[in-house]
């Protein structure tokens, strides 16, 4: 699915704001099973094994770019 559907997804269940510092990123199609048990900071650390993005989180914000 494309990653924007699925930042839409885990910023609705964990109550988050999302900023895309790139709108290419929003297009990344991944295959991320999502868990609902862990916690975002276990999420962003998992979705950052993805080599193309680089999630980080500040206080109640997710930041998405694509990686250098």
């Amino acid at each position: 699915v494309p990653l924007e559907q699925i930042i839409n997804d885990l910023s609705a269940y964990y109550n988050v704001q999302v900023e895309w510092r790139n709108d290419e990123s929003r297009d990344l199609r991944l295959y991320y099973r999502w868990e609902p048990t862990f916690s975002l900071d276990k999420v962003v650390d998992m979705l950052n094994s993805f080599e193309a993005i680089n999630i980080t989180r500040e206080g109640d914000k997710i930041i998405i770019k694509q990686a250098e």
